[in-house]
């Protein structure tokens, strides 16, 4: 072999590396379980925490009842057809009030 094919064929292997390693790296599933699995449990902890203080104070207020909408659609889009023209008929409403 000459020097020049020692040098192709080094580059292609730390090449042919490179990709492996990038590849097992970028597919682990580990840490988006993991990743997931945190975000989940603190959703359960803000949950929790939101039934406790609904329960001590009463029922939400009508603002937070609107967030809890718009990260509900978040969550799932195909929500927001069914709920846009609520959103439109309370913002008519609330220009009518004015």
């Amino acid at each position: 072999m000459n020097k020049s094919l020692k040098k192709q064929m080094s580059f292609f292997l730390i090449i042919l590396c490179g990709v492996g390693s990038y590849n097992y790296f970028a597919t682990r599933p580990m840490q988006n379980t993991e990743l997931s699995l945190k975000a989940q449990e603190r959703e359960r902890e803000f949950t929790q925490k939101r039934a406790e203080y609904i329960q001590k104070n009463g029922d939400i207020s009508p603002m937070e009842q609107r967030i809890s909408t718009e990260f509900s659609l978040r969550k799932n889009p195909n929500l927001i057809e069914g709920t846009t023209s609520i959103i439109i008929d309370e913002a008519n409403e609330h220009h009518k009030v004015k």
